[in-house]
């Protein structure tokens, strides 16, 4: 294996890993880093990012704010990469139509349905051109401070 070959690895397990402490300790992390800063002059800004929360408290139920430019980020490759994950066509789907696709056993991470639903690692937009996947997941997660804001910019919801 040569050394570009290492990189890639090494960077597919670094994405993998990233991946899971985000998934994992985001949320709690969020609301630690929440709670800190009401102790520190910055308090107005944990007020303000509060305020902004309650809000915007139902943007989660229409589909996020999707960003296509954190779907795209090459971080999502890597992670795709790593659990060789592979989204298979086996038929057209015409976008006049809803579709609910089921990812079971998904696991605790979901890095399949992330991946292929979440993220543009495994080109559902050329796959299935004119169809917008949103990934469902629990309310819960749209209460933890800055973690909501990676899950609605990768068009998750909790309808």
């Amino acid at each position: 294996m040569g050394a570009s070959a290492n990189l890639v690895s090494s960077l597919q397990t670094v994405a993998a890993g990233a991946w899971t402490l985000v998934f994992i300790f985001g949320g709690p992390l969020g609301l630690i880093c929440l709670g800190l800063l009401f102790f520190t002059p910055y308090y107005p800004v944990a007020f303000l990012y509060l305020g902004w929360m309650f809000w915007d408290r139902h943007t989660c139920e229409t589909g996020g704010r999707r960003s296509e430019w954190v779907r795209d980020w090459t971080f999502w490759r890597f992670n795709r990469d790593y659990f060789s994950t592979r989204l298979v066509k086996t038929a057209p789907l015409p976008p006049s139509t809803n579709y609910l696709f089921a990812v079971y056993p998904h696991g605790i991470l979901s890095t399949g349905a992330v991946c292929n639903f979440s993220s543009n690692a495994t080109e559902f937009r050329s796959l299935f051109p004119g169809l917008t996947p949103s990934l469902l997941t629990v309310n819960a997660n749209f209460w933890m401070p800055l973690f909501r804001e990676l899950l609605l910019a990768m068009g998750k919801d909790n309808k």
